[in-house]
This record gives C-alpha cells, sequence and structure tokens, in this order.
C-alpha cells in the first residue's frame, strides 16, 4: 500500500468530506437519520513571498474573528511543538501577528532548515496535554 503526505488542511477537509458518506458499521450502530456531520473549522493561511503578505482577512471564515485559536505552520512538519511551531489560546490579531513574525523566515526544525510559508487555523479546544 502507497502513502503520501498530505497537509493537515486537506486531510481534515477530506475526512469531513468522507465521514457522512462512509458506510455503516453494521446493525449493531445504524446511523441516526437526524445526523448531521459539524462544520468544519479550518482555515489555511499563505504567505505570499512576491508581495511579503498572508492571506487577507476579508478571505477568510467570519468564526476566525471570534474564537480563541490554534495556529501552527501546515507543511508537514514533525513535532511542531516541541520546534516551538504551536500559537495556543489566541485572538486573531494575536495568530496574525504569530504568523507574521515566522513567514518567510529560515527555521531550523531537527537538522532542516526552511522558510514558513503555509499556516493552518482552527478553534483551540482546551483539554489536558496527558490526553
Amino acid at each position: 500500500m502507497s502513502a503520501k503526505a498530505i497537509r493537515e488542511y486537506d486531510a481534515k477537509l477530506l475526512v469531513a468530506h468522507f465521514l457522512g458518506r462512509a458506510p455503516q458499521f453494521g446493525k449493531a450502530c445504524p446511523a441516526r437519520p437526524e445526523f448531521k456531520a459539524p462544520e468544519v473549522k479550518v482555515a489555511q493561511i499563505s504567505w505570499d513571498p512576491q508581495s511579503n503578505t498572508i492571506t487577507p482577512d476579508s478571505s477568510l471564515p467570519s468564526w476566525v474573528f471570534s474564537e480563541k485559536l490554534v495556529v501552527k505552520p501546515d507543511q508537514l512538519i514533525k513535532r511542531r511543538g516541541k520546534a516551538g511551531l504551536l500559537g495556543l489560546n489566541k485572538t486573531w490579531p494575536e495568530a496574525k501577528a504569530w504568523i507574521q513574525e515566522r513567514a518567510g523566515k529560515p527555521v531550523n526544525v531537527e537538522g532542516v532548515v526552511g522558510t514558513l510559508n503555509t499556516f493552518i487555523v482552527e478553534p483551540f479546544a482546551p483539554h489536558p496535554s496527558d490526553t
């Protein structure tokens, strides 16, 4: 079986799309007819190297401006937390500043150096760190 790495943003959209279309687990676990999959709350923020700008606010979903957020690079980087590449419990202005501080700048993660140009923003869901 082959596998191809994809961005977290794309993976979340794929799961959301196919979850409601997946076959049932059998008669022991039928889906209720009133079940509706929740809205996917994930936004992709891109940095444009030519203009040195990120995705404009007008292109973002409205929930970004009213909820606490998690922000992180979406470039197939493992152990982003250990590399200090997670912004937690941020408002949109704080998340935007976090992105602008890192976008287009060289970053060294486990000996690999590159620039960050794609980020993902989603609602912050507090939980214990040991789960």
